[in-house]
C-alpha cells in the first residue's frame, strides 16, 4: 500500500501530539491510505495474538456447518492467565485473547486451511507452523507480517462478509467489540471501536521484556495499529486510545471504571449473551463418592455408556458424558435426589464426584426460582429471573463452569425437589415447588434484563428479614416493599467488613477522607470524600449506588466486601468498617442462607 503525500494527512498530523519515537509507533489507515507516526520502520514483525482472528477464519472455511466450539481453559491449561478463563465461545475467547481456546481451535483446523488464511492475510514464515505459533507464540517458524498489510487484512475481516460462515464472522466481530469495551483492550476508553491486542517478546531483544500491539478499528474503514515497544498489548491499547482521541477530536471518551466522573451505570457487560446456554457445576459440596443417573424421559438418550433407555439408570463415573435429556440424580450417602433437564458431564478427577450440567438459560432461571421463591406469586418471579440473566451474563465464576449450584453463585435445584438440610447427612425434600416460568413471564424477564437502568446482577445469600424497596437499592421508581417469602422480619444476620485504606486507594485512585451512607432521592448511596490527587488540587466527593459500589469494592476486596447495602460506615485504625444486616440485595430477591441451603 503506497504512503500518501504529506499534505494529504496534514489535517491528521495537526490534531496529533508528537508521538515519542522511543516507545510508541503507529500506523493509521484512513480514507484508504496509511500514515505512520513515530519511526516504526517497514520490516515485517511478529504480532502475537493479533493472529488469532485468522485462526477463526481458517476454522470457518474448513467447517461449512456446525456450531462454533466452546473450549474450557483451566489453571492447568498453560494459558497466559494462570487461573484460566473458564469455558468460552469464540466471542469470549476474542474478548479475553484466550490462548487455550485458540490453540484448541487451531488443533481442530486442517493445517492447509490455516496456511491459506495466513497467506491471504500477508503473513510469512519458514517451515511448518505449530499450533502454538499459529496463535502468536514465538517459535522456529518465525511468523511475521508487515504492519501495513496487517491493517489491510483486519479491515477486510471487519468489512467483507464470509460467504460460507457469516455467523462465525459476526461472533468474531462481537468479540472484537467486547475486547474494546471490557476485554484486553478496555484501556482504549473510546466508544464505537473494535479492538484486538497482542504481546510479544521485546522486539529489541531485551531479556524478560515485552512489546505490545493494539489494533483498533471501526466499521467505516478507519484502522489504527499501535506498537508500544516496551509494554504489553493492554498498555498499547491505553496509548492508542490517547492518540486516537487526539487524532479524532469527535471521539467519545468513556470514563474509567474508577473515575468519579462515571455517574451513569455501566452497560451490561456482554461476556456472554443473555440467553446463551449455562454450564452449572453441581454436587461439589455434597462430596459424593458415587451416584446414579436415571433417564426420566420417554425416549432413549445417548451417553458414553451407549443409549440409556426410558426408566433405565446407570452408575456415573469420571469422564462419563450424557446427552441432553430429563435426568434424575440420586445418591445414597448422603441421601440426595435432584432432577434436571440438561446434558451432563462427570468431571474426570480424583476424589468426590462432580457434575457439569449444560442447560438453557431458561432452565437455569427456573432452577433458581424453585430454590428461592417456592410457590411465591407474581412480580418476584420475573424480577428474580431477570436478575439471574444479568448475573450469568457477567461471565464464568468457575474455571470449568459459568456458575455452581450453591450459594457461592446462586442456589440452584433444577427441577427439584428442594432439599432442607436437617443435618449434614439427611435432608427433607420439599416437592411443592414453583412452576416453571410461563412464556409470557420469560419474555418479560428477558426484557427486564436488557432494560436500562438495570437491576441487580450480583448477590450472596440472605435478605436478613429486612427487605427494602427496589428503588432504594437500584433506583427506577418502584418504591414498594415486598415481604421476603423466605425470611421473617427480625431474623436478620448482621455482617461487618473491614475496608483497608490501602485497598480503597487502589480502587478509587485517591485516599478516602470520609465515607458514609446517605439517601439521594430515596436511593441508597455510598458517599465518599476523596483527597486531592495532586498538590494544590481539590478534594472530590462521589456518591455510588449499591451495584456500582459493590462492583468497585470487589475489584480488590472480593465478591463479599459489601454483602448488602451498608447501614453505616465508620473509620478505624486501618481504614474503614462497614456494617449492615442481611447477605443479599434485601428486596425479596435473596438466596437462602447457608445454614438452610447447604
Amino acid at each position: 500500500m503506497r504512503t500518501p503525500p504529506a499534505a494529504a494527512f496534514a489535517f491528521l498530523l495537526s490534531a496529533v501530539a508528537p508521538v515519542s519515537a522511543d516507545d510508541f509507533d503507529a500506523w493509521i489507515l484512513s480514507r484508504g491510505q496509511v500514515q505512520t507516526l513515530g519511526h516504526p520502520g517497514e520490516e515485517p514483525l511478529p504480532v502475537g495474538s493479533l493472529q488469532k482472528p485468522f485462526i477463526a477464519r481458517a476454522w470457518a472455511r474448513s467447517h461449512p456447518a456446525g456450531a462454533m466450539p466452546r473450549f474450557t481453559c483451566t489453571r492447568n491449561s498453560g494459558c497466559w492467565r494462570p487461573s484460566g478463563h473458564g469455558t468460552l465461545d469464540l466471542r469470549g475467547a476474542i474478548r479475553e485473547s484466550c490462548n487455550t481456546y485458540f490453540r484448541l481451535l487451531a488443533r481442530d483446523t486442517p493445517p492447509e486451511a490455516i496456511r491459506a488464511s495466513f497467506e491471504g492475510a500477508g503473513f510469512a514464515w519458514a517451515g511448518e507452523m505449530s499450533n502454538a505459533e499459529a496463535i502468536g507464540i514465538k517459535g522456529p517458524a518465525g511468523v511475521r507480517v508487515a504492519p501495513e498489510r496487517l491493517i489491510e487484512s483486519y479491515v477486510d475481516l471487519v468489512r467483507t462478509p464470509w460467504t460460507a460462515r457469516e455467523d462465525v464472522r459476526r461472533e468474531m466481530l462481537a468479540g472484537l467489540k467486547d475486547a474494546a469495551e471490557d476485554g484486553t483492550a478496555a484501556g482504549l476508553r473510546l466508544w464505537g471501536f473494535m479492538a484486538k491486542t497482542g504481546t510479544v517478546p521485546a522486539l529489541d531483544g531485551a531479556a524478560l521484556k515485552t512489546s505490545g500491539f493494539a489494533m483498533i478499528l471501526d466499521d467505516q474503514g478507519f484502522a489504527f495499529l499501535g506498537l508500544l515497544r516496551r509494554g504489553t498489548g493492554r498498555e498499547a491499547a491505553i496509548r492508542a486510545g490517547a492518540e486516537i482521541a487526539r487524532l479524532r477530536p469527535g471521539s467519545i471518551v468513556r470514563a474509567p471504571a474508577t473515575s468519579p466522573a462515571q455517574s451513569k451505570p455501566r452497560p451490561l457487560a456482554r461476556k456472554r449473551a443473555l440467553e446463551d446456554p449455562v454450564r452449572v457445576e453441581m454436587l461439589d459440596e455434597l462430596r459424593l463418592t458415587g451416584f446414579r443417573l436415571k433417564n426420566l424421559g420417554s425416549s432413549p438418550v445417548d451417553s458414553s455408556h451407549g443409549y440409556v433407555g426410558p426408566g433405565a439408570a446407570v452408575e456415573a463415573g469420571p469422564g462419563d458424558l450424557f446427552s441432553e435429556g430429563d435426568w434424575e440424580i440420586r445418591a445414597v450417602k448422603p441421601a440426595f435426589e435432584r432432577r434436571v433437564h440438561a446434558s451432563l458431564e462427570v468431571e474426570r478427577r480424583e476424589g468426590p464426584r462432580r457434575l457439569i450440567a449444560t442447560m438453557t438459560a431458561r432452565d437455569y432461571a427456573n432452577g433458581i426460582l424453585k430454590a428461592e421463591l417456592g410457590t411465591a406469586p407474581g412480580p418476584l418471579r420475573v424480577q428474580l429471573a431477570a436478575a439471574v440473566l444479568r448475573f450469568a451474563a457477567r461471565g464464568p465464576r468457575h474455571p470449568n463452569a459459568d456458575a455452581c449450584d450453591s450459594t457461592h453463585c446462586a442456589w440452584f435445584v433444577g427441577e427439584g425437589p428442594v432439599p432442607r438440610w436437617l443435618r449434614p447427612d439427611a435432608a427433607r425434600n420439599e416437592t411443592d415447588v414453583a412452576p416453571d416460568l410461563t412464556d409470557e413471564e420469560w419474555v418479560r424477564a428477558v426484557g427486564e434484563a436488557r432494560a436500562e437502568p438495570r437491576g441487580p446482577d450480583s448477590w450472596t445469600a440472605d435478605c436478613g428479614g429486612e427487605p427494602l424497596s427496589p428503588h432504594f437499592i437500584w433506583g427506577g421508581g418502584d418504591r414498594r416493599v415486598v415481604a421476603c417469602p423466605r425470611h421473617p422480619k427480625g431474623s436478620g444476620r448482621v455482617w461487618r467488613r473491614e475496608w483497608p485504606e490501602a485497598e480503597l486507594i487502589a480502587v478509587f485512585g485517591s485516599k478516602p477522607q470520609a465515607i458514609d451512607v446517605t439517601t439521594i432521592d430515596g436511593q441508597w448511596m455510598l458517599r465518599m470524600k476523596l483527597a486531592p490527587r495532586s498538590a494544590g488540587g481539590l478534594s472530590t466527593t462521589i456518591a455510588l449506588p449499591y451495584d456500582e459500589a459493590h462492583r468497585r469494592l470487589a475489584q480488590r476486596l472480593g465478591w463479599d466486601a459489601m454483602p448488602a447495602p451498608a447501614a453505616r460506615v465508620s473509620r478505624n485504625a486501618g481504614g474503614f468498617v462497614a456494617e449492615g444486616v442481611g447477605f443479599g440485595h434485601r428486596a425479596g430477591l435473596c438466596l437462602g442462607s447457608p445454614a438452610t441451603a447447604r
